[in-house]
């Protein structure tokens, strides 16, 4: 078996990925809307506009059926997944220099030059927050922008800072899911293909393949299976253009996931609008290309292009 892990070691940690996520969400399907409930109070009870880690705890310690809690285990199934196949080949060496990852910078890169990116990631993130927001102006209308002023705490510049730290590092899939990603599969797959951009190409399709067993479910809803598709199609584009940006980051920071884990949550964090302002998420979401692909989609592979241009492949 090791052999084969050996020989194999993105797909055996892709196949191990989808197993596990698959048994996770399995138990999320069989809580229904008793664990959905429960996710929900947890959010509201901690006071948090996000779904964090901090909710696992909540859900392990309250649910009246713990092995739902188990239906968290989603998220972290990429990172569970690494660390099985790590140990496997490489032992406890393998697995510290797997969780060497969370440092925020490696490979001796100089700590100033690792300010500077964090604070042109920052920055670079905050810039799409205003573009974000004025396409939901231009879209929607000043009034439904209260609303939005009001989620993301943009009234009080502290508040705003507090929520956009802890909702984009304690976001729950960003947070969970990105030592396997990034931490794992991107460097494995780099030495397999060499090519960065084709790396980040390949990694970003898997990684919105993977969602599968969660987006299916969307099929119940009565959307035709053409409409399915086409949305997989806008949804893999994201997944793409986000991971052409992660794995620039990360590399100008000597492979620490912390980039990756910030620009994941960060995406996540701009779908607030789902809990409270339902017409900013169709703002934001509705297709104005070709259909099918929305306006978040535009504004990520835009960037993730630009990024190709100056950066090269």
């Amino acid at each position: 078996m090791n052999n084969w892990i050996d020989r194999h070691p993105f797909l055996s940690f892709y196949i191990l990925a989808l197993v596990i996520g698959v048994m996770a969400f399995a138990v999320i399907f069989a809580g229904g809307p008793e664990l959905l409930a429960t996710m929900e109070e947890a959010r509201q009870k901690l006071g948090l506009n996000f779904f964090s880690i901090f909710i696992v705890a909540y859900m392990v310690f309250t649910m009246p059926e713990p092995i739902y809690a188990l239906g968290v285990v989603f998220p972290a199934a990429p990172s569970i997944a690494a660390i099985i196949i790590v140990a496997s080949r490489a032992g406890k060496g393998g697995i510290g220099d797997l969780f060497s990852r969370y440092l925020p910078w490696r490979g001796g890169v100089p700590g100033s030059d690792a300010l500077k990116t964090y604070v042109a990631l920052l920055l670079g993130l905050m810039a799409l927050l205003i573009v974000h927001e004025t396409f939901i102006v231009v879209r929607q209308g000043n009034e439904l922008f209260a609303n939005v002023v009001n989620v993301y705490g943009l009234d009080s510049l502290l508040t705003f800072f507090g929520l956009y730290l802890l909702g984009t590092t304690m976001e729950m899939g960003a947070f969970f899911e990105e030592l396997g990603w990034r931490g794992y599969g991107y460097p494995v797959l780099k030495k397999i293909l060499g090519s960065p951009l084709k790396t980040a190409v390949l990694l970003g399709l898997l990684w919105g393949i993977w969602h599968m067993p969660r987006d299916l479910t969307v099929l119940l809803t009565g959307i035709s299976v053409f409409e399915f598709l086409l949305s997989q199609v806008n949804f893999y584009l994201a997944t793409i253009g986000i991971t052409v940006m992660i794995l620039f980051f990360m590399n100008r920071v000597g492979g620490s996931i912390i980039p990756a884990i910030l620009i994941h949550g960060w995406f996540n964090y701009l779908g607030l609008e789902q809990w409270g302002i339902g017409e900013t998420l169709r703002a934001t979401r509705e297709p104005v290309l070709f259909g099918f692909i929305n306006a978040n989609t535009i504004m990520i592979v835009a960037v993730a292009l630009l990024i190709i241009c100056l950066a090269g492949p």
